[in-house]
């Protein structure tokens, strides 16, 4: 598997957890989802840049 295949792996495993427990808390299925988003967009954005200077 490659990095940036383990990263989207990582990152759908993250939303899960995320969505169930806003989901736990009684938030709404639009709630978790959006949480959901904004922690994957912050992983993102937090991940080293990989480029032809590695």
């Amino acid at each position: 598997m490659t990095e940036m295949a383990e990263d989207r792996q990582s990152d759908e495993v993250v939303a899960a957890r995320i969505r169930f427990a806003c989901n736990s808390m009684g938030m709404s299925d639009v709630e978790g989802q959006d949480m959901a988003r904004r922690a994957v967009a912050l992983r993102a954005k937090a991940r080293p840049r990989r480029g032809s200077d590695d």
